[in-house]
């Protein structure tokens, strides 16, 4: 006796349906976001857009893409590098400026007022010579405390300054004397330095820390170059340094 045959299998339904993909764009996004920390900012803003067309793309798929977390991921670092980038670039920046004005900041703002007085070839000199005279002061202020030097320590405390650099000096017979009332002080502290006389011209073998008494004392001459705190020189007659600043405490009245 044989088995009766058995029931025939019920057919088999449609195959389970797979995982919907990931969003190209939101996994580019996310692997832009995180180089974009370790880079500067570099692939900040690819990563942004990447990040926008997935999530856009995600969101219009009715749920045939996924990968939504990987773009917000992707967006939000990409986000971070953008602001670390930026960051960087304003701390250089600023680096560079501070480089540029210890080096050169003060021939930068050198403004030379040319006229009939700065026309002879040894007025010229004494106005390049002042000018690096003035820098050298900065520079020693920098590395002093932002202090200038004492008088009593001037000129010997600025030749360190001037020699290491071979700067131009005074032409012959001419020196630069240093105003008296600043010896010391800071020059971020003194409110009108456009108009506070710092060094001024005088004969050669003069005593070289003074003030305005003395060098209308000393002066051959009707014209005398003149070193500012911020860095500006001029060729100026005897008679306009009454209007200058030569104690820093003083007020400039027109």
């Amino acid at each position: 006796m044989t088995d009766a045959p058995s029931d025939p299998a019920p057919p088999a339904g449609p195959p389970p349906a797979g995982e919907p993909p990931t969003s190209g764009p939101a996994v580019a996004g996310l692997i832009c976001g995180i180089l974009s920390v370790c880079s500067m900012g570099l692939t900040a803003i690819p990563g942004i857009i990447l990040s926008v067309v997935g999530l856009r793309r995600i969101a219009r798929s009715g749920g045939r893409l996924r990968g939504k977390g990987p773009a917000v991921v992707g967006l939000v670092t990409s986000c971070i590098g953008l602001l670390v980038g930026a960051a960087l670039v304003a701390v250089l920046a600023s680096l560079a400026l501070s480089v540029r004005q210890r080096h050169g900041g003060v021939e930068a703002s050198l403004r030379l007022h040319t006229g009939p007085q700065t026309s002879d070839r040894s007025v010229r000199r004494s106005l390049d010579a002042m000018a690096f005279q003035v820098r050298a002061a900065h520079e020693y202020a920098e590395e002093h405390g932002g202090r200038l030097p004492a008088a009593a320590d001037y000129p010997s405390a600025l030749e360190p300054y001037v020699d290491r650099r071979d700067l131009p000096r005074a032409p012959f017979g001419r020196a630069f004397a240093m105003n008296a009332a600043l010896g010391g002080m800071r020059p971020a502290d003194i409110d009108h330095p456009d108009r506070t006389i710092l060094f001024f011209e005088v004969p050669e073998g003069s005593p070289l820390v003074g003030g305005l008494a003395m060098l209308r004392a000393l002066s051959d001459a009707d014209a005398c170059v003149v070193g500012f705190v911020s860095g500006r020189v001029e060729c100026l007659t005897l008679d306009a340094l009454d209007h200058l600043i030569w104690h820093p405490r003083s007020t400039f009245i027109l």
